[in-house]
């Protein structure tokens, strides 16, 4: 099943990792570092068109499928990657544009 898709028309929401419960947007400016939350598959920064973080987990994903996360956008990737429990959320970032955050239960050790 592809990520569940949740598009947030509100500007400046503040956002938490559905698993982890870690803030990752207070509105004004991303807090929590993607790469020390295992929860966290992707950011993607689209006033810049840029990503912000790709997790090692959709990194070795598209590895597989021969791809450059770097040449596709992020909604093509939310519904290429199929991850259990995953959740992508468009943000509206007001005059910044719209910034991704993408997450999924943390992979069990």
């Amino acid at each position: 099943m592809t990520l569940n898709y949740i598009k947030i028309e509100k500007e400046y929401v503040e956002l938490y990792s559905p698993y982890s419960g870690n803030c990752f947007n207070n509105g004004e400016e991303v807090l929590y570092e993607p790469e020390n939350d295992p929860t966290c598959l992707f950011t993607y920064i689209g006033g810049a068109g840029e990503w912000g973080y790709i997790s090692p987990r959709v990194e070795a994903i598209l590895k597989n499928l021969d791809l450059n996360i770097e040449d596709i956008e992020p909604k093509i990737i939310s519904k290429m990657l199929t991850i259990d429990g995953g959740v992508v959320f468009e943000c509206n970032d007001g005059w910044n544009g719209t910034i991704w955050f993408a997450f999924a239960p943390a992979l069990e050790e």
